[in-house]
């Protein structure tokens, strides 16, 4: 038997702010994107092992390990560098940019953030990540 996946986006949002983790939920879901909320990235490391998302959302001031660290985690594991990531920070520097490019992120937006800009990048790196599949 063979299992199909549905067609619904899994996006996983890492943030330790609650109020923004059901802002992106409110905005994503109607679009038919599965949205699983990570407080802290050690819970994220733990999920990774078992599923992989088409899509992680990462904020840079997070406690414990930054945005920064955590991203190089994931793309140092072969298993799990493909994944796409888009930042989503009120890191508006030139420098941060520079990290997110040196890590080849999918993406970068700042916050406060329309709506419309986040579904709009969501979609486009995740449709690009499925076209690599």
């Amino acid at each position: 038997m063979v299992a199909f996946r549905s067609c619904r986006k899994r996006v996983w949002v890492v943030d330790d702010n609650p109020d923004l983790l059901e802002i992106v939920q409110a905005q994503l879901s109607p679009r038919s994107i599965e949205v699983t909320p990570f407080n802290t990235p050690g819970p994220l490391h733990a999920a990774l092992q078992k599923t992989r998302p088409d899509l992680i959302l990462v904020d840079l001031g997070l406690p414990f390990l930054d945005g920064f660290e955590l991203i190089e985690r994931i793309r140092s594991d072969p298993k799990l560098a493909r994944i796409p990531i888009v930042i989503l920070t009120a890191d508006h520097s030139l420098s941060a940019r520079v990290k997110a490019i040196q890590l080849h992120v999918n993406g970068f937006l700042t916050k406060p953030y329309e709506a419309k800009d986040l579904i709009a990048l969501v979609e486009r790196a995740s449709d690009a990540a499925l076209a690599q599949a």
